[in-house]
């Protein structure tokens, strides 16, 4: 009586294509949270991201002078133009990391190009070297 798993036969184990725990897990965290975060990539590599640093992203801030510069007093500062967005209400955005996240988007949308593999026999004739004498001077 023959044992083991007959070649290419698939017993036990979890199903092809099922997420693990802990990739569920994080997927219901990130819904759970309303965070969506191939939205959340979009929306930095089209500079759209808002400032978290004036409130609901209105461009002003309430500040106060200290020992240390400006800081945010929201009870008792007087009203600037904030200085992290400097009035647009989206967050400054470097050029690096707008690339990288379009870098990263890319791959849902265009797929990836794979290596060309060659299959068969290539022959290569190399020419014998020609036996000559020292180069005239």
């Amino acid at each position: 009586m023959p044992r083991g798993c007959a070649p290419g036969e698939r017993r036990g184990g979890r199903s092809k294509g099922t997420p693990n725990k802990k990739s569920q897990d994080i997927r219901e965290r990130l819904l759970a949270m309303g965070c969506d975060p191939i939205e959340g990539m979009a929306r930095i590599a089209m500079g759209q991201s808002p400032c978290f640093e004036c409130p609901k992203a209105k461009g002003r801030q309430k500040y106060s002078v200290g020992i240390a510069g400006l800081y945010v007093d929201i009870d008792n500062g007087v009203e600037r133009t904030c200085r992290i967005c400097h009035g647009t209400g989206k967050e400054p955005i470097p050029a690096k990391l707008a690339g990288e996240m379009l870098s990263q988007l890319a791959q849902y949308v265009a797929p990836k190009l794979k290596a060309i593999e060659l299959t068969g026999a290539v022959e290569l004739k190399i020419p014998e070297p020609i036996e000559q004498g020292p180069a005239p001077l």
